[in-house]
C-alpha cells in the first residue's frame, strides 16, 4: 500500500515540477507590472498623452573587417618510400607472433587459413569474374579494385598493423601490401 502512495506522490510532484517549469502562460509581463506600478492608477485613466515611444534598440557592434591573409607556402614533407610486397597469409594484424605451443600454434594455423583463404581462393576468383565481364580487363585503379573486388563480393581483408594497407598493383593484377621502408 505504501508503494502505491508513493508512487502516485511522486507522480503528483513530477506533474506540479512541470507546470512550474512550463511556466503556466498567460501570466503578466514583469515589464508591464513594473512600468504600470510606477504610474498612479488614476493618472494613467486621465493621461491623453500618447505613450512614450520605445528606445531604440543597442546599435550591434561593428565586426572588424577581415583581410585575407597572404597564402602561406607549406614546406615540403619528404617523400616517403613505401615497400610493397604481394599480400598473402600472414599479412594481418591477428594470428602475428603465435606458433610453437600447444595453444598457440592452432591459433597461428587459424588466422593464416583464413587470410589464405581470402588471398588465395576468394580475391581471384572475384577478379577472375570481373575480368570476365570487363572483357578480360582488370580493376582501372585501386579504388574500382575496392569497390568492386572487395565491397561487392564482402571480402574480409585482414586487418593489417598499423602502418600497413592494401593497394592494388593495376599493372600486375595483384593485391599487394605496402608499408613505409
Amino acid at each position: 500500500m505504501d508503494n502505491v502512495n508513493n508512487r502516485q506522490a511522486t507522480v503528483l510532484l513530477i506533474l506540479l515540477a512541470g507546470l512550474l517549469f512550463a511556466g503556466c502562460g498567460g501570466g503578466p509581463d514583469v515589464a508591464a507590472v513594473s512600468n504600470d506600478a510606477a504610474e498612479p492608477p488614476a493618472a494613467a485613466a486621465t493621461s491623453t498623452a500618447p505613450p512614450a515611444p520605445a528606445p531604440p534598440p543597442p546599435a550591434a557592434p561593428k565586426m572588424p573587417t577581415v583581410t585575407p591573409a597572404a597564402p602561406v607556402e607549406k614546406a615540403a614533407e619528404p617523400e616517403v618510400k613505401m615497400e610493397r610486397e604481394k599480400a598473402v597469409a600472414g599479412v594481418g594484424k591477428k594470428g602475428r607472433g603465435y606458433g610453437g605451443g600447444i595453444v598457440s600454434e592452432p591459433v597461428r594455423l587459424y588466422f593464416g587459413t583464413r587470410q589464405r583463404i581470402v588471398f588465395q581462393i576468394r580475391i581471384p576468383d572475384a577478379l577472375r569474374t570481373y575480368k570476365a565481364m570487363n572483357d578480360g580487363k582488370g580493376p582501372a585503379s585501386h579504388e574500382i579494385f575496392m569497390e568492386e573486388i572487395v565491397a561487392k563480393n564482402s571480402l574480409p581483408l585482414p586487418e593489417l598493423p598499423e602502418g600497413d594497407s592494401y593497394y592494388y598493383d593495376v599493372e600486375k593484377e595483384e593485391l599487394m601490401v605496402q608499408r613505409p621502408e
